[in-house]
């Protein structure tokens, strides 16, 4: 009887090897640009086509490959970058494992072009399926290029996984825009699909990387950093608060010239921003470790995005002070250098006339533009509760009436009262026997989505147009995000025209949202979006809706916060802001009662 072990042919083996290292095109192109790095190259171009599924090409001006060598690079484990296995403790290269190509061009139809300075010719190889088809002389300058045609044409299991054309790309060009940060001496080129999306200049200067890649707006918000320990050592550059914004993408840890993901260095620096930014905000960095070699493991995963470091406590805890350092300095930069005395008689000011003016005119046009809603029986068939307190004859016999009554009119023509406003924040609303606690910001916020939403629904949208058009500076990953969600993006009410290569001028808005600051509303909706990956309509409205909102610790007159009220009473759902979070808290006679103790 024969056993039933076998050992896998080279062809199987190989594709299961290709499956830790190929994921996608994005993960190809970063074997690729790493292999250009270790081979010395300060200039890098790179091209992708549909997403990097039909065709992808690194070229660069480094080392090259000697003709001899050509074959040992399609070998499994064939590298130049390592001997033995205590070379990993010293291990200052990209790559080391010698599995890059081979991976690649076993799922795929790979062509390399390379040349030696030395070399007088050319070298060009073809490779499909890891099966060599050619191999002739050709003409190029030193160095390297991969041209990489047709991923997984040999795995359709593999490519029906693959997302469409345009998110691969956006991958692709994340990718890229993280190894260009990490290797500022580096000069790159991005296309894809005939279009630029990436030039940085190798100057060795990493703000002017960061400006290349995020733009001014980012990088004139910057703060240096710059500190060595006994362990470590970290420089790059960290975002003022202010400069958060709605998700993680703007956050580059490289550690030992690579770029990682290390979530718990990760933490020590959010954490340091924990009294800066609002919850739900994450703070911009692009920085850089250095740890000796011999506290780094590099070998955890073949796409050596993760890494391990044996003093990482130690790390944590200096890395977090010299962040909030950093930020305190910066602080104590805009501080005023004048001593106040202990007290001070404050003074009396006058209202805001402007203020109240403006709520009121936006007030208004929500009014004229919230569709009216049949108010719900909940409601209108409001039980109210009346609680009168009885004589007490003894502790044992307490008794209470309670009478029900429903009311005739609907709510808002029920009588009720405006008390007023506590710690510009909250809304006090009188009725019968009981009052209303109303969140202003949640409350406006409420009205401002069901308003939108509508709109949205009925692609009836209400646009003003700007008198001066807002730019709007972006990352070509935000670009390429907002392109492939024009049309939702339009049809929420703004009308903008690409100007420049990674900018926008915003020409038009949703009128409902004609008060905040248009280029933070805008570019908040794109980072909520991208963090959101079912329901993006409704994320875009929640997020405009919360900008557009009247905030917390902002004094309302009594008109303002009767029409507060009035029309929130009106949504089908009154109780909850988009959120999730209660807009009105209700309190009766009887709980009062309760909290004084004067009953039991």
């Amino acid at each position: 009887m024969s056993g039933k072990i076998i050992i896998l042919d080279e062809f199987t083996s190989n594709q299961i090897a290709a499956g830790e290292v190929v994921e996608r095109p994005a993960s190809v192109l970063k074997e690729l640009i790493e292999n250009s790095i270790d081979a010395g190259a300060d200039k890098i171009e790179i091209e992708i086509k549909r997403g990097g599924i039909g065709y992808i090409k690194v070229s660069d001006n480094g080392k090259g490959i000697e003709p001899e060598d050509i074959p040992m690079v399609f070998e499994r484990h064939g590298t130049s970058k390592i001997r033995q296995i205590s070379d990993l403790t010293t291990i200052s290269t990209m790559g080391f494992r010698g599995e890059a190509l081979p991976s690649i061009a076993s799922v795929s139809q790979v062509t390399l072009t390379t040349k030696t300075q030395d070399n007088e010719y050319t070298t060009k190889a073809v490779y499909e399926a890891l099966q060599q088809k050619s191999i002739v002389k050709a003409a190029r300058a030193a160095g390297t290029t991969v041209e990489v045609r047709n991923l997984f044409y040999n795995t359709p299991a593999r490519y029906k996984f693959l997302k469409g054309n345009t998110q691969e790309a956006r991958y692709c060009t994340d990718i890229v825009l993280r190894l260009a940060l990490a290797n500022e001496h580096v000069a790159f080129t991005m296309i894809s699909d005939n279009r630029e999306v990436l030039r940085t200049t190798g100057d060795k200067d990493l703000l002017n990387t960061i400006y290349s890649v995020y733009g001014r707006d980012i990088a004139k918000d910057l703060i240096k950093v710059d500190a060595k320990s006994d362990t470590f050592s970290v420089a790059g550059y960290i975002g003022k608060p202010f400069a958060s914004r709605g998700n993680r993408q703007h956050q580059s840890l490289i550690i030992n010239n690579r770029y990682v993901k290390y979530p718990e260095l990760n933490a020590a620096i959010e954490r340091a921003y924990q009294t800066h930014v609002m919850k739900g905000r994450f703070p911009f960095y692009v920085l850089k470790l250095n740890v000796p070699a011999h506290n780094l493991d590099i070998n955890v995963h073949p796409a050596k995005t993760e890494v391990k470091i044996s003093n990482i406590s130690d790390i944590f805890g200096k890395l977090n002070f010299i962040i909030k350092e950093a930020l305190d300095k910066e602080q104590q930069a805009f501080t005023p250098a004048t001593v106040k005395p202990s007290y001070t008689k404050p003074e009396i000011k006058k209202e805001d006339g402007n203020l109240i003016k403006d709520f009121t005119e936006q007030l208004a046009k929500l009014r004229e533009e919230t569709p009216p809603v049949t108010p719900k029986t909940h409601i209108i068939n409001e039980q109210i509760t009346v609680y009168k307190e009885q004589p007490v004859v003894n502790t044992s016999d307490i008794k209470q009436e309670f009478t029900d009554s429903v009311a005739d009119k609907i709510y808002y023509d029920e009588p009720y009262k405006i008390i007023g406003q506590v710690f510009n924040t909250f809304i006090i609303v009188e009725k019968t026997d009981y009052i209303y606690i109303i969140d202003q910001h949640a409350a406006h916020e409420k009205m401002f989505f069901e308003s939108l939403k509508a709109d949205y629904d009925k692609q009836s949208v209400i646009s003003q147009q700007l008198m001066v058009p807002t730019e709007v500076v972006m990352t070509s990953v935000e670009m390429s995000f907002l392109e492939q969600n024009s049309e939702l993006i339009k049809r929420m009410g703004f009308d903008y025209s690409q100007f420049g290569k990674n900018s926008i001028l915003i020409r038009e808005i949703p009128s409902t949202i004609n008060e905040c600051d248009i280029k933070d509303a805008f570019a908040t909706m794109l980072d909520d979006m991208q963090s959101e990956k079912k329901d993006k309509v409704n994320t875009a409205i929640y997020s405009l809706a919360c900008k557009a909102a009247v905030k917390a610790n902002r004094k309302l007159d009594e008109k303002q916060m009767r029409y507060l009220y009035e029309n929130l009473m009106k949504l089908d759902n009154p109780f909850t802001c988009p959120h999730g979070r209660p807009t009105i808290v209700k309190m009766t006679r009887y709980d009062f009662d309760k909290l004084f103790k004067r009953i039991v």
